[in-house]
This record gives structure tokens, sequence and C-alpha cells, in this order.
């Protein structure tokens, strides 16, 4: 998630000055155009795999409950009252059969 944030972040200027210069409004517009479709194929990327990280972890047994407001949480800060959310687990490998 931090890669994908990061690699759009980059991106920042360059539709500033696209804006700004109308490309955005210019359907022939080559930088644009390739800015917009490479930028929505990385979205779309990023929304499957989350789509696909959620549809395996609710396969895993639920965590237990959690209070962040209760001070003996694991992290919780005193000057926040509060402590983080759980980190998400690790995935099991999926299971491989040999093709018959």
């Amino acid at each position: 998630m931090l890669a994908y944030l990061d690699r759009s972040h980059r991106d920042v200027e360059t539709v500033y000055r696209l804006n700004r210069d109308g490309a955005l409004r210019d359907v022939g517009n080559r930088e644009a155009r390739s800015l917009v479709y490479e930028r929505c194929a990385a979205a779309s990327a990023m929304l499957r795999d989350l789509v696909t990280r959620a549809w395996k972890e609710s396969a895993l047994s639920p965590l237990p409950p959690t209070h962040p407001d209760d001070p003996d949480s694991l992290g919780y800060d005193p000057a926040t009252g509060s402590a983080p959310a759980p980190l998400s687990r690790e995935l099991p490998e999926p299971v491989r059969h040999a093709a018959p």
C-alpha cells in the first residue's frame, strides 16, 4: 500500500502542470493520456489486490477482539488514549496441486 501511495505521489507535480497547461482537457495530449491510463491501471491493480487480500483473510479464524481504549492493550499510548489497530496476519501459502 505504501509503495503504491509513494508511486502515486511522484506524479502530483506532473498532474498540476498538465492541468495548468490544459493538457488534461485535451483528449489528444499523449502525456496526459498516458499518465491517466497508467495511474488507472495501477489503481485497478491495487483494488484487485485489496479485494483478494480481504477475501483470503475472511477464511482465517477471527482475531480476538481488541479494546484500543483499554490501558492494558498492547501499544496503548496514554498521550492519545488509545492503542494502534492490530497488524494484518500473514496469509498461509496457497496449496498448489500438481497438474494431472
